[in-house]
């Protein structure tokens, strides 16, 4: 079974869901899932993009590593290393795919968020070292439909929207916030739905705004779990630890619920049109669709 059919599953568990009850189930598919192609690859985050090229970052030492598609993933091309030049990082948090064009690179130590095109050459920068006003200390990020960067400052527990040419437009979050309170995010998510999904694994609580800052609801995702990161495809929500998925449909219906493949530990995983991407201690597993 591939893992659109696990897909397939969740949403027809999503239509029968006033027969079952509200509680995770758990759901044959994911457990029985084989990988089309492993490879060795070192390394904490990982994304994919359309065309099912793969991105590792590793923090340290501090990396980036593209492997490509057209070569099964055989040939890569790499970026990093701790340099005073435009192309060095000093400690990579986090990286993003909005577009087939950027590639947007979190380096946590230098507070600064770099755009690259897809040949790993960097394009521009938002320094947040450089910025006037109260400090901006980036734990996370991701990048929204107009290519505005929406930033986790862990100086105060704000999100912060940033346009596409780097003005700061919108502030919101934060200890005082009314009910979109957020008291220790550590991760954030905008939606194909243009919601922004702040992430707090301490309360095992998802935080949902809309791209105006606007609070609409809190998840409370009921896994068997403590997951530790949350994923967004499509309208799935995926909430995971290092050997546990949780999955439901943000449209409505049940969640789903599964332990990964062969036991396997997993640092993190990534989604695109054609598969299913597992990082692992010392390995990407594909997973097609």
């Amino acid at each position: 079974m591939n893992f659109g059919s696990f897909l397939r599953k969740a949403a027809l568990a999503a239509c029968c869901s006033l027969l079952l009850p509200a509680a995770a189930q758990p759901m044959a598919g994911l457990d029985s899932l084989r990988p089309a192609r492993v490879w060795a690859a070192a390394g904490d985050r990982i994304e994919a993009d359309a065309e099912g090229n793969v991105y590792v970052l590793q923090a340290s030492p501090p990396l980036l590593v593209k492997y490509l598609a057209a070569s099964r993933y055989d040939s890569a091309v790499s970026l990093g290393g701790k340099a005073a030049r435009q192309e060095g990082f000093f400690r990579p948090g986090a990286a993003a795919l909005r577009n087939r064009q950027q590639l947007y690179l979190l380096d946590e130590a230098q507070r600064r968020l770099a755009v690259l095109n897809t040949n790993l050459k960097v394009e521009g920068a938002l320094d947040f070292l450089g910025l006037q006003g109260e400090p901006v200390e980036p734990l996370a990020f991701d990048i929204g439909p107009a290519g505005e960067a929406y930033v986790l400052n862990g100086w105060d527990n704000t999100i912060l929207k940033y346009s596409a040419d780097g003005r700061l437009e919108l502030r919101f979050g934060g200890l005082d916030y009314g009910p979109g309170v957020l008291r220790q995010p550590v991760q954030i998510a905008v939606s194909d739905q243009n919601l922004v999904l702040a992430a707090d694994t301490a309360a095992q609580r998802i935080t949902v705004f809309d791209l105006f800052g606007t609070y609409r609801y809190t998840l409370m995702p009921e896994a068997s779990f403590r997951w530790q990161r949350i994923r967004l495809y499509g309208r799935y929500l995926f909430c995971y630890s290092p050997d546990r998925l949780w999955m439901r449909d943000l449209g409505g219906g049940i969640p789903a619920e599964q332990a990964f493949p062969g036991g396997m530990r997993i640092r993190d995983l990534a989604l695109s049109r054609e598969a299913l991407y597992i990082l692992t201690e010392n390995a990407v597993h594909l997973y097609p669709w």
